[in-house]
């Protein structure tokens, strides 16, 4: 059974203790994220550089997923001293659940990482999650200025994916830590009507909160979690049989997580 605190603070794992790195450990402290620190170099993964996070990892970084828990609430930013060590974290991350990922580095070395994403099998759908060159552009060059236009573009992210996952009554569920299963929508492609991380619970007395998009998929999802042995993945296409069966002709697709809800402190 997967156990998850749905009240936890956002993750910020920073990839790099270089000069950027450390301005940004400060002001994520400032705003309540939980702070993860990894580099490969002994001289900067160390409590001198970065007093304010709350873990600091030495170790190379091929070591990432061996070393950082998948989460949720996680989100990434590559700043490593190079080309190498950058695009070796990002193949590790963009498999994960993560909010966000970015990563530094001019025009120029983006497009090439993207390039050799792609030969290394990663989809231009996969590619999109990747902000890069990371940060919004507020034009200024010091390691603080730059380490504020991260932080803005992933409270932009944030807030953008607050209001559209965190519906009123899922939250008010979880606030009186009702029991039940939460189905969350992890997949879209094509025309569906709600987006990724759209959430909806079914309670264990027979109430639902929140929407996964409504009609006969919603009905048929329902009755799954009642039933099925979880957790579980589905995926609703809405383009073939499947759509016709449910009744939808969006034209898309959705996979949604099926798992009990476990509340911890």
């Amino acid at each position: 059974m997967k156990v998850e605190s749905y009240t936890s603070r956002p993750h910020l794992i920073i990839l790099g203790g270089g000069h950027v790195a450390q301005p940004l450990c400060r002001l994520a402290r400032v705003m309540q994220y939980r702070i993860t620190v990894m580099d490969d170099r002994e001289e900067f993964a160390n409590a001198k550089y970065f007093p304010d996070a709350d873990e600091i990892i030495c170790a190379d970084f091929s070591e990432l997923t061996a070393r950082i828990p998948e989460g949720e609430e996680d989100y990434y930013v590559v700043v490593t001293r190079g080309h190498k060590a950058d695009l070796l974290c990002v193949e590790q991350i963009l498999p994960r659940k993560s909010v966000y990922v970015g990563m530094i580095g001019s025009r120029v070395k983006v497009a090439h990482s993207r390039q050799l994403l792609t030969e290394h099998g990663f989809t231009e759908n996969d590619q999109q999650r990747l902000h890069a060159p990371i940060g919004i552009r507020l034009g200024g060059q010091l390691p603080e200025e730059v380490a504020v236009s991260i932080l803005a573009q992933i409270v932009e992210v944030k807030s953008a994916r607050e209001k559209t996952v965190r519906d009123p009554a899922v939250a008010a569920a979880l606030e009186r830590k009702t029991p039940g299963v939460m189905m969350t929508i992890t997949e879209k492609s094509g025309s569906a009507p709600r987006g990724v991380g759209s959430r909806m619970i079914v309670a264990d007395d027979g109430v639902c909160y929140g929407s996964i998009g409504g009609g006969a998929i919603e009905y048929r999802a329902v009755q799954e979690a009642r039933s099925a042995e979880l957790p579980y993945d589905r995926r609703y296409d809405l383009s073939s049989q499947d759509a016709a069966d449910l009744g939808m002709v969006c034209g898309g697709s959705v996979t949604v997580h099926f798992e009990r809800i476990v509340y911890t402190e």
